[in-house]
């Protein structure tokens, strides 16, 4: 066990050890197999529809109350009083923008814990850091459930790729173009 250690600690000198993304999280094997959940949903949103900084400003609805309200010298009295009564997200919210919500990430909870360990307490080995070094980047998780460790292939260039599981856990692939390279 030791010589493994060294060939990995030699030839993947980039080691991160990482704690879970959300520790709260909890969820039984039967509920992370379900398609509804790990297709549609996003445990890790905030809010009703997700981040506060997506969410768009609440607005308020003018409503006329009618409150007893004690007058000095006439006694008590029912009067007319306007508030401004907050309205709930899914009413301010038109309907495209939350299909657009859903989509920007369909399936957030199949990447992230269906077939990926964000879960979980994790050491994330290297050959350099990542995204920060140009060229091809090679890194794996071991985990301790599974018998072989999650490889995670990137390329930094005119290009930039990657497939594997993240270092936060989730599996993810993505090519996109570079503008320039400085």
């Amino acid at each position: 066990m030791k010589i493994l250690q060294n060939a990995i600690s030699r030839l993947f000198p980039v080691k991160e050890v990482l704690p879970p993304r959300n520790p709260n999280f909890s969820k039984s094997l039967l509920g992370r197999l379900n398609p509804i959940w790990a297709l549609f949903g996003n445990d890790d949103d905030f809010g009703t529809l997700g981040d506060p900084w997506w969410n768009p400003p609440v607005y308020k609805k003018m409503v006329l109350n009618w409150k007893i309200v004690n007058v000095r010298f006439l006694g008590p009295m029912i009067l007319p009083c306007i508030e401004l009564q907050p309205q709930p997200d899914s009413v301010n919210w038109p309907r495209w923008r939350k299909f657009h919500w859903w989509a920007r990430n369909p399936a957030h909870n199949f990447c992230f814990y269906t077939i990926g360990i964000s879960d979980c307490h994790r050491t994330f080995y290297g050959t350099a850091g990542w995204r920060e070094v140009e060229g091809w980047t090679f890194h794996f998780t071991p985990t301790p459930t599974l018998k072989f460790p999650l490889p995670l292939i990137s390329y930094k260039g005119r290009l930039d790729f990657y497939i594997g599981w993240r270092p936060y856990g989730s599996f993810g692939i993505a090519m996109r173009r570079r503008k320039k390279i400085e």
